[in-house]
């Protein structure tokens, strides 16, 4: 074949990002599987031999030597073999030698066969050397080149194809995945998150599956530009995203000299602007971090002014009260921040305003005073301790009210006697109003 194969070889290796030695491995193992399947030859019976530096390529098969031929796929006979190797050649019965094949003696239907086959090899040397590329990074950010757009009909935006790099890999970031108002044209550099690596049932290759919209992908951001974070002195606790409109960031220190919040934002907002324009403009808020639940909701709502957060542990929620004109701005354009905010802490959040929490209050404490004998600053204790109707007592044990609000036992279960009579009763009882 010499350089001309050689010359041949090197260019599918660098057009496909596949070691020119994985190339020349599965073309050698094509020429096996095709002397297999179209002469019948065992494949530890043949030997190949290929020389680097010329190309040239040497094939063989060891056959036995006969008197009779019955198999030809593992015989030749004496005089035949004599021919081959020369009357010279000290050649019997019972001897094992190589005879020589050349591409000359393939047909047509077995070089078509190895073309096949090699192409085959290829495609599995392809699989073997992206799967090598790729099956360590998944979850960190790759950069590669928009190949195409596979816009659908009726529709503006489409999957993306991305182009990988040095392998010929190529990556998919589905329209679900991208940031809404992006645009993208043919050969633009994109960043992207490799978000999941699956396997095309039909091809069995690597499905690469990209992804700008990920809460990782912000997170990964944060690790390329922000060194603390990159170092773990500053640890990323949880992020919130409204894709392409605003994202809130949890941070928290594992050094007490640095502050979280201003590594993250950088000098004169640096490094939070790099991110932000990475992101075509989505606002970022970076949020403290705390262990305190009430702290890291009230931090996660900020710039909004809070009054008091009550706790329901039972139900994984939280009320928080802010002022009349604070209302909005707490919850945000379209529910925008309250939103984020409950993603971000994990915490169902209610948010009501110090006027209407007043009224409910009230409501709650006439409700509470229907108890027989209950004092004024007793319904103060059940109230503040997260009883907001006569069920709540109703339903409670007594030693459970003595623990939570410090009412004596005896008190505590003449309390919770007087509820059950007054639900029993049907008497009308006014419960906290839920929103």
């Amino acid at each position: 074949m010499g350089s001309e194969f050689l010359t041949e070889i090197s260019r599918v290796a660098k057009e496909k990002g596949v070691d020119k030695k994985k190339i020349l491995e599965a073309f050698v193992d094509a020429i096996r599987a095709t002397l297999k399947k179209k002469y019948g030859y065992d494949e530890e019976d043949v030997e190949i031999e290929v020389n680097e530096e010329t190309g040239d390529i040497e094939i063989g098969v060891y056959k036995e030597v006969v008197e009779k031929v019955t198999d030809p796929s593992k015989e030749v006979s004496l005089e035949e073999a004599r021919k081959i190797f020369g009357e010279d050649e000290e050649i019997e019965v019972g001897d094992e030698v190589l005879i020589p094949i050349s591409f000359e003696d393939f047909s047509r239907v077995a070089i078509q066969t190895l073309k096949q086959i090699f192409a085959q090899k290829l495609r599995e040397a392809e699989v073997e050397a992206i799967m090598a590329e790729f099956k360590d990074r998944k979850g960190q950010l790759v950069t590669g080149y928009v190949r195409r757009i596979e816009k659908r009909k009726g529709r503006k935006g489409g999957n993306i194809i991305v182009n990988l790099g040095k392998v010929e890999a190529e990556g998919i970031l589905p329209e679900s995945e991208q940031i809404p108002k992006e645009v993208y044209q043919p050969g633009d550099k994109i960043k992207v998150l490799l978000k999941e690596i699956d396997t095309n049932p039909r091809t069995g290759a690597p499905k690469l599956i990209l992804s700008r919209a990920d809460p990782d992908f912000l997170k990964e951001l944060f690790r390329l530009e922000v060194p603390e974070v990159y170092e773990g002195i500053v640890e990323i606790k949880a992020v919130a995203r409204d894709v392409g409109v605003r994202a809130k960031v949890a941070v928290k220190s594992n050094d007490p000299d640095v502050d979280p919040v201003g590594a993250c934002v950088g000098v004169r907002g640096a490094r939070i602007q790099n991110i932000v324009q990475e992101l075509s403009g989505e606002k970022i808020d970076i949020v403290l971090w705390s262990e305190d639940p009430a702290q890291f909701i009230e931090n996660a709502l900020a710039p909004a002014e809070i009054v008091q957060v009550i706790i329901d542990e039972e139900s994984h929620s939280i009320e928080v009260v802010v002022p009349d004109d604070q209302l909005s701005l707490a919850i945000g354009s379209k529910g925008r921040n309250v939103k984020l905010a409950s993603e971000l802490t994990g915490w169902n959040i209610d948010i009501k305003s110090e006027s209407e929490y007043l009224e409910n209050a009230k409501k709650v404490k006439e409700a509470l005073r229907q108890i027989e004998g209950i004092t004024d600053f007793d319904v103060e204790l059940l109230f503040h301790s997260g009883y907001f109707s006569i069920s709540d007592v109703a339903r409670s044990e007594p030693e459970e009210i003595e623990k939570t609000t410090g009412i004596e036992l005896e008190k505590a279960k003449k309390y919770v006697e007087s509820a059950k009579k007054l639900l029993e009763s049907g008497e009308k009882v006014e419960e906290k109003q839920e929103e």
